[in-house]
């Protein structure tokens, strides 16, 4: 769904162009004083929401969609997973463009390996023009999941390689994050953040930046750890080389 610009609608039917704001999680649609002055009233106000369809494989289950905007293409991309069996989901990334059309050519998996790639998010680095795409993957045949990405250029379909970046933290490492930064001087960063499962009473929230050209940057950081407390869904926010990490 796309929010595009407000209008007012007067009980004439006359329509004006209202100022749409966003702060402080809450958005703002405002009239000009004088268009309040000549109104009919009573008014509406229809903002104008678009839909637009991403895939259309009616025979897979298609899910956990992410999306992300990037600055230089002005386009949006999104993420999205897409179930092979019980056991195997890949993950396709497409672009959308500011008026809400699916641009032709730009579909490319993010995964279609065996190993089963789930709740992937997306971000998008200004100065590297490349999203990046975290997912929790349970390796083929089972075990603890571990959290990985892969880079995908803005302008076209080229991908990087698959990057490790949860490290030996013990437990199905689930419910990533990434967060983006529109910095215009290096360095800037992608940040990943995860929870690792160590039990049923105790899961902790750990975290690794990852340079704007998808490469992983030093270890895995902690940022809970402590023992027997459920720390869960943590989610990020990066911009201008700091993070927020609630959870």
């Amino acid at each position: 769904v796309r929010y595009g610009n407000a209008v007012l609608v007067d009980a004439r039917g006359d329509r004006y162009a209202m100022q749409t704001g966003y702060a402080d999680g809450r958005i703002t649609l405002r009239a000009d004083r004088d268009v309040l002055d000549r109104v009919a009233f009573p008014v509406v106000v229809d903002p104008v929401l678009m839909t637009f369809t991403m895939d259309t494989s009616a025979s897979y289950d298609l899910s956990q969609p992410d999306i992300a905007f990037g600055l230089t293409d002005r386009r949006y991309m999104v993420a999205w997973e897409f179930r092979n069996s019980a056991s195997d989901y890949d993950v396709l990334a497409a672009a959308v463009d500011p008026s809400g059309i699916v641009i032709p050519g730009t579909a490319a998996w993010i995964d279609i390996s065996t190993d089963s790639w789930q709740t992937p998010r997306i971000a998008y680095n200004y100065l590297g023009n490349r999203f990046l795409v975290v997912a929790s993957v349970v390796p083929t045949g089972g075990g603890d999941a571990s959290i990985k990405s892969r880079a995908r250029n803005s302008a076209n379909t080229g991908a990087g390689v698959v990057q490790q970046i949860s490290g030996g933290d013990g437990g199905s490492k689930v419910s990533p994050d990434v967060g983006g930064d529109f910095a215009m001087f290096a360095p800037t960063y992608f940040a990943v953040v995860w929870q690792p499962s160590l039990s049923a009473s105790d899961t902790d929230v750990h975290y690794r930046m990852v340079g704007g050209d998808g490469i992983p940057v030093g270890t895995a950081q902690v940022i809970d750890n402590s023992a027997a407390t459920l720390d869960l869904r943590p989610r990020i926010a990066n911009v201008l080389n700091a993070i927020a990490i609630v959870y």
